[in-house]
C-alpha cells in the first residue's frame, strides 16, 4: 500500500496551488472593469496564466508522453512555434523565441499543450532557457545540473517567459498577423537574446516561470516515479535493493547497505540494484540506468532509507505486512519500508551555516536541510517543510496488518 496518490494525479492540485504565488504578472491598469483597457489586461492576465499552467503540466508529464527514453525526461520545455496556433519547432537555439505553440505533434499523436479558447486567441509569444529544451537535450536537467537561465530584468533564473504583445502598436498593425517579432514585441523583449524586460517603452506584459517555481515540482514527480518503480521491484523479486554510500559517483551498490543514494550498478550486491531494473512502465525493456533518470544524475539526489527487514538477501517475511515484528523504520510511529527524500536545490542552509557542497562528500548535512530529519536514525517525524529548506518527502508505507 501507498502512502500517497500517483505523482500524476497530484499534478494539477500542485500546479494549481503555486498559480497562488511566484512572479506576479505585470499589468499597466488599476483594477476598474469599467474600463475597456482594464478588461483588456484582464485578459491578457488569464491567457497568460492560462499558459504559464499549461507549460509546467508538459514539463512534469514530460516523460510520460514521450517514453523514458535516454534523453529528456521529466521538465523539459517544448521549443517555440515558428508560427500562430502551430507545433513547437522540432529544435532550437540556445537563444530562441518564437510563438507560444498549442499543439505537440510527434509519432504520429497528437498533444494539445492547451486549447487555443483558453489563450484567447492571443498571439502569445515564448522564449525558454537553454538547459529546459527538449531539443537538443544532451545537457543533463536536475536540482544540480542546469545553469543556463533567461533574466527578467533583475531576476536571473527564468526558466520560460510567455509575452503577450497586447494591441498592434501604429507602426505594428500593417504587419499582423505574421511571423516577424517586431510586429509584435518591443525593446528588450524583441532583440533575439536571453534577457527581458517588463519596462520596454511598449505594451508588452510578461509572466514567467523561475526554477524554485518549477524544480520542486519536477523532483516531487521523480520521487513518484521512483517509488513506483521501487514498489514493483519489491512485486518482481520479494524485497528491495540496497543503497550505494553518499557521495559515491559511480552509485555502487553496497551490500547490507540500507541508507545512502540509489544504487545503479551491483558492486557485490546479491542480485540487481535500483538502476539495473527493468519495469514495465519504461519502454523498450531498458534498464532505470539507461533512462533519463540515470543520465540527469537524479540517483545522487534522492536520499533512499529502507528498513533492514526489507532490503536484499536480508528480507524478512515481516517486510510482507503479515510478520509478527514491526519494522523499526518508521515515520509518526507508523512503519515504513522505504523512505525517499529529496536534496533539492544547493542553498545556504541554516543547519549546515553555509552553502552546500556536494563534490563527492558523504555528509548528509550537504544534502539535506531540515535539522529534525539530519538527526533521524530510524524513525522520522512527519514535518511540514518550511522556509530556509527545500527537502522533500515520499514514503512507502507498511501494509496494515
Amino acid at each position: 500500500m501507498y502512502c500517497a496518490h500517483r505523482s500524476r494525479g497530484v499534478v494539477l492540485l500542485v500546479v494549481l496551488l503555486m498559480m497562488t504565488g511566484g512572479s506576479a504578472l505585470v499589468l499597466a491598469y488599476h483594477l476598474d472593469s469599467s474600463n475597456p483597457r482594464v478588461q483588456s489586461a484582464q485578459e491578457s492576465g488569464q491567457a497568460l496564466s492560462a499558459a504559464r499552467e499549461a507549460l509546467i503540466a508538459f514539463a512534469v508529464n514530460y516523460a510520460d508522453n514521450y517514453g523514458h527514453n535516454t534523453r529528456g525526461g521529466t521538465g523539459r520545455l517544448p521549443c517555440p512555434a515558428a508560427a500562430r496556433f502551430s507545433s513547437p519547432d522540432w529544435r532550437c537555439g540556445e537563444v530562441n523565441l518564437g510563438f507560444l505553440p498549442t499543439l505537440w505533434e510527434r509519432d504520429g499523436k497528437i498533444l494539445d499543450i492547451d486549447y487555443v479558447e483558453r489563450f484567447l486567441d492571443r498571439d502569445l509569444w515564448y522564449s525558454v532557457a537553454p538547459d529546459f529544451r527538449f531539443n537538443p537535450s544532451f545537457n543533463p536537467l536536475s536540482a544540480i545540473s542546469v545553469s543556463r537561465f533567461l533574466s527578467v530584468d533583475h531576476i536571473e533564473d527564468v526558466v520560460a517567459v510567455i509575452i503577450d504583445p497586447g494591441e498592434p502598436l501604429p507602426w505594428q498593425r500593417s504587419e499582423r498577423p505574421g511571423n516577424d517579432v517586431s510586429a509584435y514585441l518591443e525593446g528588450e523583449n524583441a532583440d533575439g537574446d536571453l534577457h527581458f524586460s517588463v519596462q520596454t517603452g511598449g505594451n508588452d506584459r510578461l509572466l514567467w516561470i523561475t526554477r524554485d517555481q518549477l524544480m520542486p515540482l519536477i523532483e516531487r514527480r521523480v520521487l513518484g516515479d521512483v517509488r513506483d518503480w521501487l514498489v514493483e521491484y519489491k512485486q518482481r523479486y520479494g524485497r528491495y535493493p540496497y543503497a550505494s554510500a553518499l557521495g559515491d559517483d559511480t552509485n555502487t551498490c553496497v551490500n547490507g547497505l540500507t541508507r545512502g543514494m540509489l544504487s545503479m550498478v551491483a558492486g557485490d550486491c546479491v542480485g540487481k540494484s535500483f538502476g539495473q531494473f527493468v519495469s514495465e512502465s519504461v519502454p523498450k525493456g531498458r534498464m532505470i540506468n539507461q533512462t533519463w533518470f540515470n543520465t540527469n544524475q537524479w540517483q545522487q539526489q534522492i536520499l533512499y532509507h529502507v528498513a533492514s527487514d526489507c532490503a536484499g538477501d536480508q528480507a524478512l517475511s515481516a517486510c510482507d505486512g503479515f510478520g509478527d515484528d514491526p519494522l523499526p523504520l518508521r515515520i509518526d510511529s507508523q512503519p515504513l519500508e522505504v523512505m525517499l527524500i529529496t536534496a533539492g536545490v544547493p542553498i545556504e542552509s541554516t543547519a549546515r551555516g553555509a552553502m552546500q557542497n556536494r563534490q563527492s562528500s558523504s555528509a548528509l548535512i550537504e544534502y539535506l536541510d531540515t535539522p529534525t530529519l539530519l538527526a533521524a536514525i530510524d524513525e522520522y517525524p512527519f514535518v511540514r517543510i518550511g522556509a530556509g529548506s527545500n527537502d522533500q518527502m515520499l514514503f512507502i508505507a507498511q501494509p496494515p496488518l
